[in-house]
């Protein structure tokens, strides 16, 4: 299953990927030549990359801006990315609620982790949607569906709550 905005295409690979595409590709956490990962146990050995700074790349269309995001009790550090183009994405990757996160603004389509070990609560989520006001909000890495209608009813008020379930 996929979600089309405007010229955009974006579609969950695997667990904890997604592939978005216009005229080029971007995957996160998951396979195609223009790939990034959030953090190590996510890389496959396709090629994917973390960055090596906190710059950003061009690809295409796009340009793509690491954001640093971290599970404060593990300690573990890893990446979401904000991607500009034909529609501003920002994907967390697994991360607590954090300043670094909820400073990201004018995003079309957010892609938050949550409901799971090393992500937000479905409440923490919900608050980043408040903070960050995406206009359609993806929820994925969550262990049961309950939560997910947990975070939907906090969160829908805020945005528009698009559900990509994995086959």
């Amino acid at each position: 299953m996929r979600l089309v905005y405007g010229p955009v295409s974006i579609a969950q690979v695997g667990k904890f990927g997604w592939r978005i595409c216009a005229s080029t590709c971007i995957c996160i956490d998951g396979g195609c030549e223009n790939a990034f990962i959030t953090h190590p146990h996510h890389y496959d050995g396709q090629g994917a990359s973390a960055p090596n700074s906190l710059e950003s790349v061009k690809l295409g269309e796009w340009e793509v801006v690491p954001v640093p995001v971290y599970d404060i009790k593990k300690g573990q550090r890893g990446y979401g990315y904000v991607i500009r183009g034909p529609a501003s994405i920002f994907i967390t990757g697994d991360s607590d609620l954090t300043q670094e996160l909820v400073k990201v603004k004018n995003v079309d389509i957010l892609i938050i982790a949550m409901g799971d070990r090393g992500t937000m609560t479905p409440e923490e989520a919900a608050d980043a949607v408040m903070s960050i006001r995406p206009k359609i909000t993806i929820p994925y890495h969550y262990a049961a569906r309950s939560q997910y209608a947990l975070f939907r009813d906090l969160a829908q008020p805020y945005t528009q709550i698009a559900a990509i379930w994995r086959g």
